[in-house]
């Protein structure tokens, strides 16, 4: 029950990073499950849960690898520049170009992972949104990261890609 608390505690407290707060909160788990509850018994255990622990997280950083892979090979390939291309060419009303990238990332998020999509999709759409970044235009992409106290800040990567005020957006990084 007191999960999140502790997670929250070392993370808000400025007593542990987010990696950190992760760790603290993975050694809470197993203190709660070995000790408190005894579901998990030390030796007969836990060389099982770390063995399915380090083959799920051998294959996300897998998935993640090749998806960097790929993100480097999209980069090589200019594709990011000949989309900017298209889209400035062919895209002149900001409700099409939602529409579209709504429909783009719809189909993305069908196919891949949120990290892997992260990964792959954001040095696509920045430079769109960069190249949409004009004083008088009221459209562009914003991608923010919220500045934190304690140093945490510049963790959390949020893609807005809307906007329908009048005002400029500028491209934070």
């Amino acid at each position: 029950m007191l999960l999140p608390v502790v997670a929250f505690a070392g993370l808000f407290g400025g007593i542990a990073t987010p990696v950190e707060a992760a760790a603290l909160t993975a050694l809470y788990a197993w203190v709660v499950e070995t000790f408190v509850y005894r579901d998990l018994k030390v030796f007969r255990d836990a060389p099982r849960v770390m063995t399915e622990c380090g083959l799920l997280v051998g294959g996300v950083l897998l998935i993640l690898g090749v998806s960097l892979g790929f993100t480097n090979y999209l980069v090589d390939a200019q594709i990011a520049e000949r989309a900017v291309e298209w889209v400035t060419g062919s895209i002149h009303s900001r409700w099409v170009f939602l529409l579209l990238l709504n429909l783009f990332l719809l189909v993305v998020g069908c196919l891949m992972d949120i990290f892997s999509a992260i990964v792959v999709v954001v040095p696509l759409i920045i430079p769109i949104g960069v190249s949409s970044l004009k004083p008088h235009d009221p459209f562009g992409c914003k991608v923010a990261y919220p500045e934190g106290e304690n140093g945490l800040g510049r963790q959390t990567l949020s893609l807005i890609a809307a906007t329908t005020t009048r005002h400029p957006l500028r491209l934070e990084i």
